[in-house]
């Protein structure tokens, strides 16, 4: 469930050990919780394929949480699922000398490609034999390189939309189902150096400068939002990890790891009148002094984790909870665990952190999905607030499937049944069962 309720008059002391302060210049210890358990969880391999083979890789459909594992004869998919097995996919035969990508259409029935820097086209997904329908861009300048593309969500009964994002400007194709004819219907030409998708809310960021970072919402009718600036230190330039586009909550923020001052920075790209500086949320990591080294960014259940490669630890933040006005963190740092062996020396230099929660080893050539135990999480969490039971169980009702967690929480605070009963903010949970 998620929900924002005032549960002041449930404040009560927890009989839980406060944690330890972190000390200055480096990270304390933190993150295990009941029996041990390790807050941040990596899953086991949910896609592998063999790293020796020449010509083959993967890429992800963030659109339908699909890996795309390229083939010398084409490609085969794998859909990555919340929980069991990985199920088999498709596997698609075609003769596309230099893919590099491919996206699905909502409906699954279309795809489009990229090979390499600028060849676009798209496909049905069961007539691989039949003729691409070649897509020809607004522009054709020689250094031209299609940076990303993706379909916009909320397609029509007989169209679909296609976003591509190259060096010289964004491109909407619309595809018409009962001709399959593709149209080019809007543009927006701007310079782009790098580019960040995210097409479940249908957001693009585009980098025009080595500071400057220009928005686009395609699901209004004016996508364009304005430009802003990162705060970078003398010479520095963005980098393509450096910055993430994420939904967290009910907005989507372009977030920045500034891993040289051991600070994450979120801004709502969304909602223009929260697109202000003083609405941002600052999150330092570390003292100011510490040099804490490379930062990457991950999303599970709306909560925040930054993981800090160079030290192999990960930290868990929730934005919105706030201790006088700053976002502290509420469980870690910790290592990775991995299931029953714990932490297995994991290759962190070779992760690639994508699409919020999944995890890709280029060098073993694994994908993984992260998780967040989340008894963990809160015995960690409960430490740190020990008497304030209010807060701990507005962290819990913002998250899915706490009942079992909330329940616990409020044995260990020895709160009376017949008052839980009565509080309304808790009724819908069902906790007074």
């Amino acid at each position: 469930s998620s929900c924002s309720c005032d549960l002041d008059s449930l404040s009560i002391a927890l009989p839980i050990r406060a944690a330890p302060p972190m000390e200055s210049g480096e990270i304390a210890a933190g993150g295990e919780g009941r029996d041990g358990r390790i807050s941040v969880q990596l899953s086991r391999p949910l896609f592998s394929w063999d790293t020796s083979v020449g010509g083959e890789g993967v890429s992800f459909d963030e659109l339908h949480q699909r890996i795309i594992h390229r083939r010398r004869d084409g490609f085969s998919t794998a859909d990555l699922l919340e929980e069991g097995t990985t199920p088999d996919g498709l596997c698609v035969q075609c003769d596309l000398q230099g893919l590099r990508q491919v996206r699905f259409s909502p409906d699954g029935l279309y795809f489009a490609f990229l090979c390499n820097e600028r060849h676009m086209g798209l496909m049905e997904t069961l007539h691989t034999s039949r003729e691409p329908l070649l897509l020809t861009l607004k522009w054709s300048k020689m250094d031209l390189e299609v940076l990303n593309f993706f379909w916009l969500p909320a397609a029509g009964p007989d169209f679909a939309e296609l976003v591509v994002i190259t060096t010289q400007g964004l491109e909407v194709f619309r595809l018409t189902f009962d001709t399959y004819v593709a149209k080019s219907t809007k543009t927006f030409p701007t310079p782009a150096r790098l580019c960040w998708v995210e097409p479940l809310t249908a957001m693009v960021l585009v980098c025009t400068g080595p500071r400057t970072l220009q928005p686009f919402d395609f699901k209004t009718k004016a996508p364009k939002l304005p430009k802003f600036d990162l705060v970078l230190g003398h010479g520095q330039v963005i980098e393509l990890e450096d910055v993430a586009v994420m939904p967290v909550y009910d907005c989507t923020f372009c977030i920045h790891a500034d891993s040289s001052n051991g600070r994450v920075s979120l801004r709502n790209i969304s909602n223009p009148t929260q697109g202000m500086p003083e609405h941002d949320i600052v999150i330092d990591i570390a003292d100011e002094d510490v040099s804490i080294g490379t930062l990457r960014l991950s999303n599970v259940d709306n909560l925040l984790v930054v993981h800090c490669v160079d030290r192999e630890v990960s930290v868990v933040f929730d934005i919105r909870h706030k201790d006088r006005g700053i976002v502290p963190c509420i469980s870690g740092p910790c290592p990775l665990g991995c299931g029953d062996s714990g932490d297995a020396s994991l290759p962190w230099q070779s992760f690639s952190f994508i699409n919020g929660s999944t995890i890709v080893d280029s060098a073993g050539g694994n994908v993984h999905q992260l998780k967040l135990d989340m008894a963990a999480v809160l015995q960690d969490f409960l430490a740190r607030t020990p008497n304030d039971l209010a807060a701990v169980m507005r962290f819990l009702l913002r998250r899915t499937d706490c009942r079992e967690h909330i329940v616990w929480t409020l044995t260990r605070g020895r709160v009376w049944g017949d008052r839980v009963s009565r509080h309304p903010e808790l009724q819908h949970t069902g906790v007074s069962e």
